[in-house]
């Protein structure tokens, strides 16, 4: 299975596929600030509007939420994380509703998973 890398420039998604050719996505982005993939889809964060991306096209479809200071996005399992302000969230990426992680994040830097 190829795998691909998704990258927002300016106001446009591409996908770069592994031979070097890009390809660019429909939609178009204004205030981008994060992208994460998660079991075969794209999540975006766009303003303060998460976005569930299709990798295929682009075609995108807003989810529940309103997120602020996003700084950091990581998948693993069947949930999204992301860090926004000082608080970790979970996040259903079905839906978008979210829950409080316990802890609090004043200056994070990166995000994993594994």
């Amino acid at each position: 299975m190829a795998q691909n890398l998704y990258i927002i420039e300016g106001s446009t998604l591409y996908r770069a596929d592994p031979d070097g050719t890009y390809t660019n996505l429909s939609g178009s982005w204004h205030e981008p600030k994060l992208l994460c993939g998660h079991q075969g889809s794209l999540y975006a964060i766009d303003g303060s509007t998460l976005y569930h991306v299709n990798p295929t096209d682009g075609a995108y479809t807003t989810l529940s939420g309103s997120w602020h200071e996003p700084k950091l996005m990581a998948s693993t399992g069947d949930k999204l994380y992301i860090v926004d302000g000082s608080t970790l969230y979970e996040v259903n990426p079905t839906d978008g509703s979210y829950t409080t992680v316990s802890g609090s994040w004043h200056e994070p830097k990166v995000i994993g998973s594994v």
